[in-house]
Parts: C-alpha cells; sequence; structure tokens
C-alpha cells in the first residue's frame, strides 16, 4: 500500500512540476500524460472502494473542485484547462461511488464554484464544460443519499 501511494504522490509532484514550467522540455512528462495516470488512479480507486480510496479521492476532489487551487493557475494551466475539468469530472463522479452523507456539504462547494470555474475559460464550448461537469454534482448526490438510504433501511428491522 505504501508503494502504491508513493507512485501516487510522484505522479503528482511531477503533475505540479510540469504545469509550472515556462516551456514544455524533454525533462518534464507531458501533462495529458501525467492527468491521464492520475485520473486513471482515481478511476480504480473508486471501482475499488474502501477507506483509502475514500481518502484519496475526497482530497482530490478538494483540490480539483476550487478554482482557485493551485493545478487551475500555475503557468501551463490554461493551456491544459479541458484535461483538468474533465478530470474534476472523474472525481465528482468517483466521489458519488464513495462519498459519504456528511460529504455533501464538498459536493455543494464545488457546484458553488461555478462562477470561478467559469472564470477560468472565456468562451462558449468552457462553459458547456463548466455546466455539464457540475451537473454530475447532483447526480453524485442522489448516488450518496440513495446507497445511505438503503443502508439505512437494511439495517431497521421489519
Amino acid at each position: 500500500q505504501k508503494a502504491f501511494f508513493d507512485k501516487f504522490i510522484t505522479i503528482r509532484k511531477k503533475l505540479i512540476d510540469s504545469l509550472d514550467i515556462d516551456s514544455p522540455d524533454s525533462h518534464h512528462l507531458p501533462i495529458r500524460f501525467l492527468l491521464a495516470l492520475e485520473r486513471e488512479i482515481h478511476i480504480f480507486l473508486s471501482l475499488v472502494g474502501g477507506s483509502s480510496a475514500y481518502t484519496v479521492i475526497k482530497g482530490a476532489l478538494n483540490v480539483y473542485g476550487n478554482p482557485s487551487s493551485q493545478v487551475y493557475l500555475m503557468k501551463e494551466s490554461s493551456n491544459s484547462m479541458t484535461a483538468l475539468l474533465q478530470h474534476l469530472a472523474v472525481l465528482i463522479r468517483g466521489f458519488g461511488r464513495l462519498g459519504r452523507e456528511k460529504d455533501l456539504e464538498l459536493l455543494n462547494e464545488v457546484k458553488n464554484n461555478e462562477d470561478g470555474f467559469l472564470a477560468l475559460g472565456n468562451d462558449a464550448r468552457h462553459e458547456a464544460l463548466i455546466r455539464r461537469i457540475l451537473g454530475w454534482v447532483d447526480a453524485a448526490k442522489n448516488n450518496i443519499t440513495n446507497r445511505n438510504s438503503k443502508a439505512t433501511s437494511q439495517r431497521e428491522p421489519e
């Protein structure tokens, strides 16, 4: 488990390094490649579940769900905005699988950041992407609420 998380942390550090350079060079891995690696890890963890997966996905949602986060404000972020935002959609959907009822507030915060996300771009495609991504928030909240309702009804004696 430690080796897995060390690799995950290395990917995140390399992503931040790549987003923060003035011009791409051969010493940095491509941003799209690093985002794809991180996204695949998040998808895998969302499917596997468990407390470690929950912690990782929630932490990533705290980062990618905030338009003021470092990942959106770095030198190369604007050139990778679509990929970064698509990653947010994956996290929202994954969190719908893992989140708990107490986490609904985090999803509300992401949705309330709509204006901040819209400010990260300036065209109709960007706006449509934001609206589509934030539409997943309601689906994730419904998944969490429905799963909690089923768990509660299964515990109650008839």
